[in-house]
């Protein structure tokens, strides 16, 4: 069992995609993002709870805000990618 509450908003960057089909497989409800809105910016902005990105997008964003958000979870093997 995860030490983690579930969010009460998790988004995702794009609707219709292997993490969508994935959330929808497991019962997660979640707000897609518009493209041009950044994951982070949203969490940041109190927008949304927590984000399911890509692995090289969330080390990336981690690094770039500093300790301003964290990974939490296990990592998921998503058809070829890992989120």
């Amino acid at each position: 069992m995860p030490t983690h509450e579930v969010a009460r908003a998790l988004a995702l960057r794009e609707a219709h995609t292997i993490y969508s089909d994935y959330l929808e497989e497991q019962g997660v409800t979640y707000v897609p993002l518009a493209g041009a809105v950044d994951a982070a910016e949203a969490v940041l902005a109190g927008e949304v709870d927590a984000v399911l990105v890509d692995h090289g997008y969330a080390v990336a964003k981690l690094a770039e805000h500093e300790g301003r958000l964290e990974a939490v979870g296990p990592r998921l093997r998503l058809d070829r990618g890992l989120g």
